[in-house]
């Protein structure tokens, strides 16, 4: 179990390392949106991305009054001894950095991570926040091999974060693929 814990990290870990000498970006990190954190990882919010943090002891768990459940980052280190510092520190990852910021986008205080470097093209050491990146529209460029890199960190994800579908998804899917098979003959 440590084992895939470590795995887990070491993978995101790598994946990161792999951006940091690109052009920077502020990612938000535990909001399902287009540009967030789960979406350059190339994962489903839900399915792959929370339990991916929720091994890697970067966020925890919290059930709220009305018994939902809702997630919180790992800033310090919990009961397990691990939070994002921690991450950063132990796989001495540069060009990454975590703030917290009222964006006025999303109507709300929230998390974000950044990744990448300011001393690349386009910005050449113009810094700027994640208020002024969503203020001002920043427009962030493409990265290259990212979903290359992607295909791969997914894979080596399967290995060991196993999806848990619930099974009403699970006999959906398989609908979808007889549908799929009997009408378009394909699948």
């Amino acid at each position: 179990m440590d084992q895939d814990i470590s795995c887990c990290r070491a993978h995101l870990a790598k994946y990161f390392c792999g951006f940091s000498d690109s052009a920077t970006r502020w990612y938000p990190i535990l909001l399902d949106v287009t540009g967030s954190f789960s979406s350059f990882l190339g994962l489903d919010f839900n399915l792959r991305f929370i339990p991916l943090l929720l091994k890697c002891g970067l966020v925890k768990e919290r059930r709220m009054h009305s018994k939902k459940m809702s997630y919180v980052l790992s800033l310090t280190s919990t009961q397990k001894g691990y939070s994002w510092r921690s991450f950063i520190d132990e796989y001495s990852l540069v060009n990454v950095e975590l703030t917290q910021s009222y964006i006025s986008t999303f109507n709300q205080q929230i998390f974000l991570t950044r990744i990448g470097s300011f001393d690349v093209k386009p910005f050449f050491g113009k810094h700027f926040t994640p208020i002024e990146q969503y203020r001002d529209k920043i427009r962030m460029p493409s990265i290259k091999g990212n979903h290359q890199s992607r295909i791969q960190f997914v894979k080596r994800l399967a290995k060991i974060l196993p999806l848990d579908i619930p099974q009403a998804e699970q006999d959906t899917e398989k609908k979808k693929e007889a549908f799929a098979k009997e009408v378009l003959g394909c699948y």
